[in-house]
């Protein structure tokens, strides 16, 4: 009957809402783990940097992000660093030639499909999550 379809329709309808926001919730995850990822790669792929040729590369308003191949001005052959699909990172202050100077060398992952980002101060080698 008319009512038999009707319920099964919302009944459908309430399950597809609760779907979909699941959905995001494991979107919004997934994203974050990448960042966190893509963070520590970052800071792994500047101390090899580091290594060769004793200093950071970059300063304020340098950076890299996802792309075949990735784009940016921390696109450099000796950088072995690539970031993940949707995925920017860029130095928010300092400069790799005094990474412990003030303002210390920071730099923060940000993906395009959340709004929640992370910021790594290597002055201290801590990460903060923060919000848009």
């Amino acid at each position: 009957t008319l009512i038999e379809l009707l319920m099964v329709l919302m009944i459908i309808g309430i399950l597809a809402g609760i779907g979909i926001a699941s959905y995001r919730v494991v979107v919004a995850n997934a994203c974050k783990v990448t960042l966190r990822h893509d963070l520590q790669n970052f800071v792994k792929a500047q101390e090899a940097y580091t290594t060769d040729h004793a200093r950071y590369l970059g300063a304020a308003g340098d950076f890299i992000q996802w792309g075949r191949p990735p784009s940016g001005t921390l696109a450099v052959p000796d950088f072995t660093f690539v970031p993940s699909e949707g995925v920017r990172v860029e130095i928010i202050s300092g400069d790799g030639q005094d990474y412990r100077g003030t303002p210390p060398f920071m730099a923060t992952a940000k993906h395009t499909k959340i709004k929640k980002y992370y910021e790594y101060d290597f002055s201290v080698s801590k990460t903060t999550e923060r919000e848009e």
